[in-house]
């Protein structure tokens, strides 16, 4: 599989509101949950929760 690319991280981090990151992994492709975390924070440098908080405010 390849690797996922920087808007596959956006799309998990951003695009899932309340939704676990393990659920959205499986939706984006990515496949699991530690996998997006672990690519966001390579990509973005931030976890998918900072990115959400900071990108759409905290809820």
């Amino acid at each position: 599989m390849a690797r996922p690319t920087a808007s596959r991280p956006r799309a998990a981090a951003a695009g899932a509101g309340d939704e676990p990151v393990d659920r959205v992994a499986a939706h984006t492709g990515v496949g699991s949950g530690a996998a997006t975390r672990r690519h966001t924070r390579d990509v973005l440098g931030v976890s998918p929760r900072a990115y959400r908080d900071t990108s759409y405010g905290s809820a």
